[in-house]
């Protein structure tokens, strides 16, 4: 099941980069992960799924921020297969 965001401050604050982004962007919520809402999706259902934490390469993440980034992307692509029948 898809544990989306529920709350404001569950949300915020999030950058991606150096970009602020808005909370209706983001649909999914995890303690170490992100999913964002792609503004220019290059197919239906293209989204980005991100560590909360910023570093330079996903090596320079804690195991723990490793982990639930692989089962977010999972538990998303769940969802998306589920919505668009794929």
């Amino acid at each position: 099941m898809l544990r989306k965001a529920t709350t404001l401050s569950s949300l915020l604050p999030f950058s991606f980069a150096n970009i602020n982004i808005p909370p209706p962007q983001i649909f999914f919520s995890q303690r170490n992960v992100v999913g964002l809402v792609n503004l220019k999706p290059a197919v239906p259902g293209h989204v980005l799924i991100c560590p909360r934490r910023h570093v330079q390469r996903i090596k320079d993440l804690e195991a723990s921020e490793t982990i639930e980034l692989w089962l977010g992307m999972a538990e998303v692509q769940r969802m998306i297969e589920e919505k668009y029948q794929v």
